[in-house]
């Protein structure tokens, strides 16, 4: 692996954690952040399947709805993801 390569691997797997960080924790400001300000962020399975959310401000209310569901029904405790170690490759710098 080259050492841009190993670059990026590590950027990516550090943006992996910080998204899963905040997002488990209902701190919906800073992982919009994590998105570039035309992001888009595709919900797959769940309750929430097939939502797309664009942009910063609708991401950002996306995340913090969900976080007042959860307290709506009662869930108190910090959602938690589980993620298995990530799979890249990349095809050029």
């Amino acid at each position: 692996m080259s050492s841009w390569q190993q670059a990026a691997d590590v950027d990516v797997r550090r943006l992996q954690a910080a998204y899963v960080f905040y997002t488990d924790r209902g701190r919906a400001e800073e992982s919009a952040e994590l998105f570039t300000p035309d992001g888009v962020l595709a919900i797959v399975g769940g309750a929430y399947d097939g939502e797309v959310h664009r942009g910063s401000p609708e991401i950002v209310h996306y995340m913090s709805s969900v976080a007042r569901d959860f307290a709506t029904a009662g869930v108190t405790e910090s959602h938690r993801h589980h993620v298995a170690p990530a799979h890249i490759e990349f095809a050029a710098p």
